[in-house]
């Protein structure tokens, strides 16, 4: 990405500049370093505003909001993922309205306000079936199964990790033994074997 980076910035690619800044973002903020992360999306955001790419800007936002989340900074987490939701619904981007919405109730469910949480899963799992986002609405089961252990509502969270554990075997997603350990988990804390 840094070679892309370098030749776009050459060319005048000020466009592709954004996605290289924006890929670099992501690769950052799976080795680690948040504030390398946070640089390089702030860098993509200001070009993707600059050349009108409105659907990139949502990317990025969202992409903002998920490591100001890792950091532990929910309230600058939700201020990104609230304005990465209102371009995405603007664009169109069915997808990554999804995947915000899932995001919000990430952050309002480590808030506490776990019915606020629960309304943006729903919406989020509505979509993702919509459009066929079978690793999607795993990934929101789960969380929806968390949600409902959290509140002792074993039997839902059951079903959601039983769900999302069957789609993570249908795409092949290596989350599936993570979700087999929260069944697991489960059953033995209840005492169903």
């Amino acid at each position: 990405y840094e070679q892309s980076l370098a030749i776009r910035r050459e060319v005048g690619d000020r466009s592709g500049e954004g996605r290289s800044l924006n890929n670099l973002g992501l690769v950052y903020n799976a080795l680690g370093p948040k504030q390398e992360a946070l640089r390089h999306y702030e860098q993509a955001l200001i070009i993707r505003r600059e050349v009108g790419d409105r659907s990139g800007e949502g990317v990025t936002l969202n992409n903002l909001g998920r490591v100001y989340r890792a950091l532990g900074q929910k309230q600058e987490a939700l201020r990104y993922y609230e304005q990465a939701l209102t371009i995405r619904r603007e664009v169109g981007d069915r997808s990554g309205e999804g995947t915000t919405l899932n995001n919000l109730g990430l952050v309002y469910n480590t808030l506490g306000q776990k019915q606020e949480a629960l309304g943006y899963y729903e919406q989020s799992l509505a979509i993702r079936r919509e459009v066929g986002d079978r690793g999607g609405e795993g990934t929101t089961l789960l969380n929806i199964g968390v949600l409902a252990y959290a509140v002792a509502r074993y039997n839902v969270a059951l079903a959601c990790f039983l769900l999302a554990r069957s789609i993570f075997e249908e795409v092949e997603r290596p989350d599936r033994d993570k979700v087999q350990k929260r069944i697991d988990g489960l059953r033995s804390s209840i005492g169903d074997e």
